[in-house]
């Protein structure tokens, strides 16, 4: 199953069943990296910022690339294993300085 994700900017990630419910938030929506760095736009400190508060990652202060920079987050957003039910969302937040797991919204 395809997850859809958005991203808010007090950087809490959302995992959406489908694209149509991503979309609904009226906020920026990804599926791919590609997508995730068009939302994240030129601020590379906040990619920094992201990845540090993610789950088993060693802290970095910076990465050799943007590109590296996505995929390395993307892997680990798509790792976490917070695959929602058929019409649910899994609220990631990464905004507190840690994760705390997930929160199923529905």
């Amino acid at each position: 199953m395809r997850c859809y994700y958005t991203l808010d900017g007090e950087n809490t990630i959302r995992v959406h069943a489908s694209r149509r419910d991503a979309r609904r938030t009226g906020g920026g929506w990804f599926s791919t990296a590609e997508q995730f760095a068009g939302l994240i736009g030129p601020d590379d400190g906040r990619l920094v910022e992201i990845y540090n508060r993610l789950p088993g990652v060693r802290p970095v202060t910076k990465f050799a690339s943007r590109k590296l920079a996505m995929e390395r987050i993307f892997k680990v957003i798509q790792g976490l294993g917070g695959r929602p039910a058929s019409r649910g969302v899994v609220e990631i937040d990464l905004d507190d300085g840690g994760f705390d797991g997930f929160e199923y919204l529905n």
